[in-house]
């Protein structure tokens, strides 16, 4: 399931960001992150016939350090046909 996610996560991230599927992989011995919730607070443009967006969005899951909640604004480009992840803000 992490390699799945990792490799899911290099596809679609913009090429000029992206680290290695290594990574993104959890370190020896360290579960992977498991997401339980998402809730998308706001989307901003990335419409049919747009290039860009943006995404607000809300995580929870809990991993090696137990419980997390992850606030992001995250900006996407499309390439190709393809949403690919430019980069974000953490709040």
């Amino acid at each position: 399931e992490a390699r799945a996610m990792a490799d899911y996560l290099a596809a679609t991230w913009a090429p000029e960001h992206r680290p290695t599927a290594a990574e993104l992989l959890p370190a020896a011995g360290e579960q992977a992150p498991r997401f339980t919730r998402l809730a998308v607070l706001e989307v901003r443009d990335g419409g049919p016939f747009q290039d860009a967006g943006t995404v607000e969005f809300v995580a929870v899951g809990a991993g090696a350090e137990g419980r997390f909640r992850l606030h992001e604004v995250s900006r996407f480009r499309r390439e190709d046909g393809i949403w690919r992840y430019v980069d974000g803000d953490v709040r």
